[in-house]
């Protein structure tokens, strides 16, 4: 439940291709199982207030 303070904060890769948080304050969650071995699946959130 890591925050993430920046909104186009770089998280990740896909294909060499930057994963950046969506807005301010982004919390990732993950979901479900992915559907195969090597796949990492990850949601962005944001807390309530």
């Amino acid at each position: 439940m890591e925050v993430i303070p920046s909104k186009g904060s770089i998280i990740g890769q896909d294909k060499g291709e930057p994963i950046r948080t969506l807005f301010d304050n982004a919390v990732l969650i993950m979901p479900t199982l992915p559907r195969f071995a090597a796949d990492t699946i990850v949601r962005f959130g944001q807390y309530e207030s």
